[in-house]
């Protein structure tokens, strides 16, 4: 049987059982406040939160570097791994180039697969491909398993503007605090890579 590892942004909204349990591997991020820099995955809503309260300034997200892709997909060929890697929504996503460049290397080893949401959009996706790989499926037919599950997958988001709205600024894992931050009056659909907006 093939070893398929699964990984996920940073910004990826799924429980932290099925990171443990399911052996999910996470891309790191770096996230700034101010003069403070996060492990994405290390820093809570709530100080995100306070942090806009106090600054009414929102975190500034640093892009995954091609190095850092390199080193964790490597990482895990060297353990006997296949992976499938659920990216972001390439069209928010200012990290998606530096995968493929870093996947180039091991075609056949690694797919970086464009999920078309993000946040929680992306669980619905992880259990997809997750049921895959326990079925014993092989790697050829996880991947394609996982591009049938994205067609599946719808997020929505509520911002008070359009600017916020269609900046990455105002989407990522602190989806559900941003949406604390601000009066919200618009709602951004995001479906099978597609982007729709309704008030």
């Amino acid at each position: 049987m093939e070893k398929i590892a699964i990984m996920v942004d940073a910004f990826a909204d799924i429980p932290q059982k099925w990171i443990t349990s399911w052996n999910v591997q996470i891309i790191p991020s770096v996230m700034r406040l101010g003069e403070e820099e996060f492990n994405t995955r290390d820093c809570t809503s709530e100080e995100v939160l306070r942090h806009f309260e106090k600054t009414h300034e929102l975190p500034v997200i640093e892009p995954t570097t091609t190095e850092m892709f390199s080193t964790q997909f490597i990482s895990l060929i060297h353990r006997g791994y296949h992976i499938v890697y659920l990216a972001t929504f390439a069209k928010f996503n200012k990290s998606y180039q530096s995968s493929l460049l870093a996947a180039e290397e091991y075609p056949d080893k690694i797919a970086v697969v464009d999920t078309g949401t993000m946040t929680t959009g992306i669980a619905p996706i992880v259990y997809s491909v997750h049921k895959l790989i326990e079925e014993e499926n092989s790697y050829k037919d996880v991947v394609s398993g996982a591009e049938k599950a994205i067609s599946k997958s719808c997020v929505n988001f509520l911002f008070p503007n359009d600017k916020l709205a269609l900046t990455n600024a105002g989407v990522g894992a602190f989806g559900q605090t941003v949406t604390r931050l601000f009066n919200i009056r618009q709602r951004i659909n995001i479906s099978g890579g597609s982007i729709k907006k309704k008030l």
